[in-house]
């Protein structure tokens, strides 16, 4: 399924937790070999969150590398994050638990 568009950047997901509010989810293509995981917008947000690192859609990108480039070609390969509506593919990420990401919700609307 092609990416999501948006009307304007005003009602674009600025980061992983917007992009989750929306129930949409976070494709990541690796731009050498075109490998392609799907990832469930809660647990990545979760990762991120547990890590401390930037949720933000232009910052989430830069720690993706792709794995199977990297091990082949022996070079480290950038990937292109795009929020699409088809369903994720991978599972290996834990969600967080309803609590907490209601408390998030909360926390993000006040």
């Amino acid at each position: 399924m092609p990416p999501i568009e948006y009307p304007d950047e005003f009602h674009a997901p600025r980061s992983l937790h917007d992009v989750g509010m929306r129930g949409h989810t976070v494709e990541v293509r690796c731009l050498v070999c075109d490998r392609c995981r799907r990832f469930d917008p809660y647990a990545l947000w979760w990762l991120f969150e547990q890590r401390g690192w930037n949720d933000k859609l232009t910052q989430v990108a830069k720690r993706f590398k792709c794995l199977s480039c990297s091990i082949v070609r022996r070079r480290v390969a950038r990937s292109l994050v795009t929020i699409v509506d088809d369903p994720p593919n991978d599972d290996t990420l834990p969600r967080p638990d309803e609590r907490t990401w209601r408390a998030s919700v909360k926390r993000r609307r006040t």
